[in-house]
């Protein structure tokens, strides 16, 4: 039987405005192109009463919901903060130095960011001290609901099931962040999708989720990165991405 996946991306803006961005991919094993049943839109959560069911969710902003098979979402938000501020704001006393980078700063930084960092120089923003705790409140509100109703697995975790959620970060697969993706990535995308816009980082999440579902049996879209045997990145979360050598291939074609 063919695998069918179904991968949605979620780019979470803030509870108030019009900064969210949604998209619906869809792939069958054997095809060489990307489905795009849910065109990637710019959308807002105004309206809304309560945290919908993940199809009610969908809905909202599609015709139908159009999912197949095993499903993904990949978000580009935190889903986790840095295990020593959950201690912080949970009453504990902490030893705390004062780190030489920002980014060294276990209150501000995940180590899944600091494995960003070192790893392509780029810098997540921070869920505790930047902004970004806006639509990571969004996110991990709807999340914690899906899991507990809907039984959906937030990775990393012990098992894979047919509906999973990853984190991820599109600003790794583009050259700036108002740009387009690398090549390998951007000619899946549907080319009236704006780069720069919400709905632009919603596609490249869809096809992240893609990527997580297939697990390297669509060739342009290899499987993504999995956190080292660390217990840290099980408990403090994960930003799952492509390896850097496959990310310079995708910058290849860039330039080639």
């Amino acid at each position: 039987m063919k695998k069918k996946i179904t991968g949605v991306g979620w780019d979470v803006g803030g509870w108030m405005g019009k900064k969210q961005g949604l998209a619906i991919a869809f792939w069958e094993e054997g095809n060489e192109k990307i489905e795009w049943p849910g065109y990637p839109r710019n959308v807002s959560l105004s309206g809304l009463t309560g945290v919908p069911e993940f199809d009610e969710f969908l809905n909202r902003y599609f015709s139908k919901s159009f999912l197949k098979g095993y499903i993904t979402l990949a978000v580009d938000a935190p889903v986790s903060f840095p295990l020593k501020f959950q201690r912080l704001i949970c009453g504990e006393k902490i030893k705390m130095g004062f780190p030489n980078r920002e980014i060294d700063n276990p209150l501000a930084y995940r180590e899944t960011d600091r494995f960003v960092f070192n790893e392509f120089g780029k810098k997540p923003l921070s869920a505790s001290f930047d902004r970004l705790g806006n639509s990571s409140s969004v996110a991990l509100t709807f999340i914690r609901n899906w899991q507990k109703n809907e039984h959906w697995i937030l990775n990393p975790s012990e098992q894979k099931g047919r509906k999973n959620i990853i984190e991820v970060y599109p600003a790794l697969v583009k050259e700036n962040s108002g740009g387009p993706a690398f090549s390998g990535v951007s000619r899946h995308i549907p080319p009236e999708v704006d780069p720069g816009t919400d709905a632009y980082d919603a596609a490249i999440c869809a096809l992240l989720a893609i990527a997580y579902g297939a697990s390297g049996s669509f060739p342009d879209l290899p499987p993504l990165k999995e956190p080292p045997e660390k217990e840290l990145y099980w408990k403090e979360g994960w930003i799952y991405h492509w390896s850097q050598q496959q990310m310079e291939k995708m910058i290849f074609c860039e330039k080639h």
